[in-house]
């Protein structure tokens, strides 16, 4: 599918390309509107047109070696003192529940939605993201306590003791691509929190701007040599 050549495009191509150039600037749907002088709703469309297309052509990235794996929750967040939104910590009620992998040597990450973050669930996405018997570095949650015994090696740092490092041993990559994440998705102003059907479009474009940097790449990524063709 490349990115440009959708079928039932009402837009002239020179504005197509513009929005393409937007939104691989991780420019917001309603900025690029604004820049571009099409309406806010015609650009959000395009924009999913675009976010389909990395669902479908984006490179896979296959099984990582050395790895850093935790699990994020996107949702609203507990306001005390107005009595509204939902836990936080673990618990996943009402949140959207995301484990994530990160390679430690070539810095390409994995990320995909869960439904729960019991132990036989972790076991399973890190035994289908990471190579059998390469190490795997976690917080101090128990349920990553069977990844020794599923024939990884297991290395733990213990963020409720305060302890973020032990040895060479971390999680700086994982939770940078979380952070990568929200900050993508923040453009969309919880867009992807109203239509939750969508949201593992959202959550695939975001990983994907995590691990191609700039234009060009992303470019090259979809297929797309230039913005004229």
């Amino acid at each position: 599918m490349h990115p440009l050549n959708y079928r039932r495009r009402r837009l002239p191509k020179s504005k197509v390309l513009e929005l393409f150039k937007l939104w691989l600037a991780e420019t917001s749907g309603a900025r690029a509107a604004e820049i571009s002088g099409v309406a806010r709703l015609t650009a959000l469309r395009h924009y999913r047109r675009f976010r389909a297309c990395v669902a479908i052509t984006a490179p896979q990235v296959g099984q990582l070696g050395e790895a850093e794996v935790d699990e994020c929750y996107f949702g609203l967040e507990q306001r005390k003192a107005e009595g509204v939104g939902h836990k936080r910590g673990r618990s996943y009620e009402g949140k959207v529940v995301v484990l994530g992998a990160v390679d430690r040597v070539t810095g390409q990450g994995v990320a995909e939605t869960a439904t729960s973050i019991k132990g036989p669930s972790l076991v399973s996405f890190v035994a289908r993201k990471v190579r059998e018997g390469a190490r795997v570095v976690t917080d101090g949650f128990r349920g990553y306590l069977g990844l020794k015994n599923a024939g990884f090696i297991h290395s733990q740092v213990n963020h409720a003791k305060g302890i973020w490092k032990r040895g060479d041993g971390h999680t700086n990559r994982v939770e940078n691509l979380w952070r990568q994440v929200r900050r993508r998705l923040t453009c969309y102003n919880g867009a992807f929190l109203r239509w939750k059907d969508r949201f593992k479009t959202f959550l695939k474009e975001a990983v994907f701007f995590f691990n191609f940097r700039g234009t060009a790449a992303r470019m090259s990524a979809l297929g797309v040599d230039s913005l004229g063709g």
